[in-house]
């Protein structure tokens, strides 16, 4: 991953401000910069670790990489400043699309 922490909390600040909704989060590839965004969105969100990896797991298949993971893992989500902070993190409207699936 080739995105430092600050440049990812800066990402998901901006996909969280209203303003800006609807986004649609996507990559060339699709698991490990978005599989990161992801993964560290669904720790904003106040998800688990273990169901953000889990998700991360799914989606990446036989692509995940240990370096994806542990920058889920280590991401701090208090870094993300975003107005409501204590409304909006548990009920943030987000769909994951990938290919014929969706959740």
């Amino acid at each position: 991953l080739c995105t430092s922490t600050e440049e990812m909390a800066r990402a998901l600040a901006f996909v969280l401000d209203p303003v800006n909704q609807p986004v649609l989060v996507h990559c060339t590839k699709g698991t490990h910069r978005t599989g990161c965004f992801v993964g560290s969105l669904r720790k904003v969100m106040q998800w688990s670790l273990g169901a953000a990896l889990d998700e991360y797991r799914k989606f990446a298949s036989r692509k995940g990489k240990i370096l994806d993971e542990q920058f889920i893992e280590m991401f701090d989500e208090k870094s993300v400043e975003f107005p409501h902070r204590d409304v909006i993190a548990s009920n943030i409207p987000f769909r994951f699309i990938h290919g014929n699936h969706e959740r």
